[in-house]
């Protein structure tokens, strides 16, 4: 599984800088939570793109959630009259980004549809890796898992 975004480079190159910032190896939750920063700043970045910011010093419970605080236009041009928060929130809507991780998209009840999960079995005593669980050979994928819990 080769993944790789623009931020942190490859997911080698992203197991590499971490280890040598903090000395251990990320784990699965270290690189989740840089993927989840990294769709984040991309959904603010993309959200903001076409906005005007009246006052340069303005908090960020004004930047969010008053609408007179910035004046925006969609990609037709037309001014859009919502709030900071509802623009980082349609951006993440349409979100389709590479992570580190794998791809990150949302479905319409803003779950990630786009990333499968890799998956780990136990299959006589022996680890085995799976891409996702179309990849396994394990008929009944749950019960892999229970096979690691008997051990």
């Amino acid at each position: 599984m080769g993944y790789a975004d623009a931020f942190f480079g490859t997911s080698a190159a992203y197991t590499s800088e971490f280890s040598s910032m903090y000395g251990i190896a990320p784990s699965y939750f270290s690189a989740l939570a840089s993927a989840t920063v990294y769709s984040l700043a991309v959904a603010i970045s993309d959200a903001f793109t076409r906005c005007t910011f009246w006052d340069q010093s303005m908090d960020a419970d004004t930047l969010l959630f008053n609408s007179e605080a910035i004046e925006c236009v969609d990609a037709m041009g037309v001014p859009y009259t919502g709030t900071g928060y509802e623009l980082i929130r349609d951006s993440l809507e349409v979100q389709s980004l590479e992570t580190v991780i794998g791809r990150v998209e949302f479905n319409r009840n803003r779950r990630n549809v786009a990333k499968e999960p890799a998956i780990t079995q136990i299959q006589s005593g022996e680890i085995e890796v799976c891409e996702t669980l179309n990849h396994c050979s394990c008929l009944l994928p749950w019960l892999c898992v229970s096979q690691f819990w008997a051990i």
